[in-house]
């Protein structure tokens, strides 16, 4: 299964490329929170060892709200259920917020390298 993410959605396609499933990141992540404002930047990475997908993405635009979203495809296929984990963006608790995240494993770690931003002399979007 190929999962491909772009923007604000998941597609999920069979080895021959035909659409097995589409889904915004709001729809695959509902149980983590309501996410439909803003929910982008994804980016997905399979785990072989664990047999699994991995998938990251932001909600929020400034360091008073944006969040970092992980979430852990429960089997092989990423068309079923996930697990969904709501992490702070602005980890240092300063007006700096998380923006591109990417992700890296090993056999037992998972790392989330991202870019921090500020937007001064207001926060928000632009």
């Amino acid at each position: 299964i190929i999962m491909s993410a772009v923007n604000s959605n998941v597609r999920f396609y069979n080895e021959e490329g035909e659409l097995l499933a589409f889904r915004t990141l709001a729809a695959i992540a509902r149980d983590a929170g309501n996410f439909s404002a803003s929910a982008y930047d994804p980016h997905t990475i399979y785990d072989p060892e664990a047999d699994r997908f991995i998938l990251i993405f932001l909600s929020g635009y400034s360091s008073k709200n944006t969040n970092m979203v992980v979430g852990f495809s429960q089997t092989n296929d990423p068309a079923g259920d996930w697990n969904f984990y709501k992490l702070p963006g602005n980890v240092h608790g300063d007006n700096t917020w998380s923006d591109y995240p990417f992700a890296g494993i090993t056999h037992d770690e998972l790392f989330i390298p991202v870019l921090l931003r500020t937007l001064w002399p207001k926060e928000g979007p632009g």
